[in-house]
């Protein structure tokens, strides 16, 4: 699944180069370019000139993450995990200094082989 993330993040730096830098087609309808910087709607999405290290550092696509999810909440049976609160790790039962990221990560780590996880986009 990593690889397959990671391609993914290649091709997309690919494809707002080409079209940024090398003039190859037009911003897409939801695509705008503001100081040097390419958004998507508010998120940053590119920064003209970058270097494809540069942008995959930045999407945190190379860093250690098993899993390359991110979640804003997660929820299970026993309780609800969200950003910026403690997690307490089942195995060690201790209270850890995890970053969300890796709060994620060792959720799934965790859960057992016939689990399923489903992902709800919430927002409005």
């Amino acid at each position: 699944m990593k690889d397959w993330y990671l391609l993914q993040a290649k091709e997309r730096f690919q494809d707002l180069e080409g079209t940024f830098i090398r003039g190859l087609k037009e911003p897409g309808k939801y695509l705008n370019v503001k100081d040097g910087a390419v958004y998507s709607f508010v998120d940053l999405v590119y920064k003209i000139g970058e270097s494809e290290e540069d942008y995959l550092s930045r999407m945190r696509v190379t860093d250690d993450r098993k899993y390359p999810v991110s979640f804003c909440d997660l929820i299970d049976e026993n309780d609800w995990l969200a950003q910026g609160h403690d997690y307490q790790s089942p195995e060690r039962g201790e209270q850890q200094a995890l970053t969300w990221a890796q709060t994620i990560q060792e959720f799934i780590d965790d859960l057992d082989d016939e689990d399923v996880l489903v992902s709800i986009d919430y927002h409005m």
